[in-house]
């Protein structure tokens, strides 16, 4: 009687996982809509250039920054590049699941910048205390 239940058991648990499968597939296909093309204008490349030289500019001031707040800033400004290129993304593949990813992702890189400024702050301060110049 056992064996017999979990027979059963093990061929429902494998359909859940055959339908919990195609369902993520179909969640995270990021192929067109069916008769759509991608098109990018002249406007949009542009854009796309300016992304690309603003992020090259930014990981050069993050990786020879001079002090540890051009680097977060630098990080500050990476993350509001990578928020904005997977808001382009989004609109390239006519998907709005991506502006909830790009909200979500702002408001956490917002919080690590926070945190990060945070600790540079705490350290001056220490600094301070002991009567070391910042």
């Amino acid at each position: 009687m056992s064996a017999q239940v979990s027979s059963i058991e093990a061929s429902s648990i494998e359909q859940v996982s055959e339908q919990g499968s195609e369902q993520l597939v179909e969640l995270i296909n990021i192929s067109l809509p069916s008769g759509s093309q991608l098109h990018i204008n002249s406007l949009e490349m542009l854009a796309l250039l300016f992304l690309a030289v603003a992020t090259i500019m930014a990981l050069h001031r993050l990786l020879f920054g001079p002090s540890n707040p051009d680097r977060i800033v630098s990080a500050d400004a990476l993350t509001v590049i990578a928020t904005v290129i997977i808001c382009i993304t989004g609109a390239l593949f006519q998907s709005i699941l991506y502006l909830d990813v790009a909200l979500i992702y702002g408001v956490l890189s917002f919080a690590g910048v926070l945190a990060m400024a945070r600790a540079i702050e705490h350290g001056r301060t220490e600094r301070s205390e002991k009567g070391e110049r910042s």
